[in-house]
């Protein structure tokens, strides 16, 4: 399917849209001031235009950032927007704006005052933390998220935090034995268990060690520790005993 049609096939019953129906996209910088930028120890710049940025200090960049690649070992902040095609944090990575990208991963931790967009996947093993967090392709999550809204075609979660919306083709949240286990950990029950107020998908929804308050799909799969309040599906819905549920799903 092509990107641009990749959310305009998410199940529609009443109320129940999934957003605004607009998509972000990835658009590449096209100008570089060099070759290469390398930043380390305390750094402080007004923008950071090169093909390839790799920062391993601390770097303040007043307004943006424009790459092919950005390595972040350190702690950056800018204040302006992010875009790089390859994006590899395993440090923190804060922006004022917005960060966009083809293949976003982060091991660290990162913070966008708007969006977080990887067109072909976001990847986060620490945090992450944005109004918005789309992808035209995979959503990969495992540690702490918190966002507005989730938009992806494929979205798997294994953590904690807070979404507002979430919406994709397919959602598995927190259904791996790893996860659970490390949510487990002492480090990790400060975060808690994730909340979505409401997540609509085209095709399956598997979930577990979550909260939900409405659910939309094709077809639902409740595991024993979730608590959603309301259930709307068109094809099937398996609850696991133990599960709390609000009202009695309907099929739709």
């Amino acid at each position: 399917m092509k990107r641009e049609n990749k959310f305009d096939m998410y199940y529609g019953g009443s109320g129940t849209g999934a957003g605004n129906g607009k998509h972000s996209n990835y658009e590449p910088p096209g100008h570089f001031e060099s070759e290469r930028l390398s930043l380390s120890g305390s750094a402080n710049v007004e923008t950071a235009k090169a093909r390839h940025i790799s920062i391993s200090g601390s770097a303040t960049i007043t307004n943006e950032v424009s790459s092919e690649t950005l390595d972040c070992s350190g702690s950056v902040h800018a204040g302006g927007n992010i875009t790089s095609s390859t994006i590899s944090i395993s440090g923190s990575l804060d922006s004022g704006g917005s960060i966009r990208s083809v293949n976003f991963h982060s091991s660290g931790s990162c913070r966008a005052a708007q969006l977080i967009y990887g067109e072909s996947e976001v990847s986060c093993s620490g945090s992450i933390r944005a109004a918005q967090i789309e992808s035209a392709g995979t959503v990969n999550i495992a540690g702490s998220v918190h966002s507005d809204s989730v938009r992806a075609a494929n979205a798997e979660i294994d953590g904690g935090g807070s979404i507002g919306s979430l919406n994709c083709d397919t959602a598995s949240i927190n259904t791996k034995g790893a996860g659970r286990a490390v949510l487990l950990l002492p480090f990790m029950r400060k975060r808690g268990r994730l909340s979505v107020d409401r997540l609509v998908a085209t095709g399956s929804v598997d979930a577990d060690h979550c909260t939900v308050g409405e659910i939309t799909a094709g077809s639902v799969h409740v595991g024993r520790d979730c608590t959603v309040g309301k259930i709307m599906f068109k094809t099937d819905c398996r609850i696991e005993q133990g599960a709390e549920i609000g009202q009695e799903p309907q099929k739709v």
